[in-house]
């Protein structure tokens, strides 16, 4: 049986999402702080994220704003300098959550269509 690397978390972005050049491709990169602990006081444990970026991703850098909540999935690699630990994630896969209170979009026009059911 192969061996599995694999996390999921959520966290809050501590500050906005930026396109950084790695080798011949553009990396979207992002930090992500998550207090697994209930504890407001606790100190957060900080992800350093990448991910692939393309122009056809730019929404990736409106919604990965500072503040915003998001959900995680990706590749963990741990490091260790000195007496600092620092958590990597290659991403797979990620959700950004709308915060509280935030207004949902106008429904789109249905055009013309009739709501009423024939039965």
């Amino acid at each position: 049986m192969a061996d599995l690397n694999q996390i999921s978390f959520s966290g809050r972005l501590a500050r906005n999402a930026e396109v950084k050049k790695l080798g011949d491709r553009d990396r979207l990169s992002f930090s992500v702080a998550c207090n697994p602990a209930f504890d407001r006081d606790a100190a957060p444990i900080w992800y350093s994220c990448l991910d692939f970026y393309s122009e056809k991703r730019a929404w990736m850098l409106e919604a990965l704003t500072k503040g915003a909540q998001v959900m995680v999935t990706g590749k963990l690699t741990v490091t260790e300098k000195g007496d600092k630990t620092y958590h990597n994630v290659d991403v797979n896969s990620f959700e950004v959550f709308k915060p509280k209170g935030a207004k949902a979009a106008a429904p789109a026009d249905a055009g013309g269509v009739d709501d009423e059911i024939p039965f």
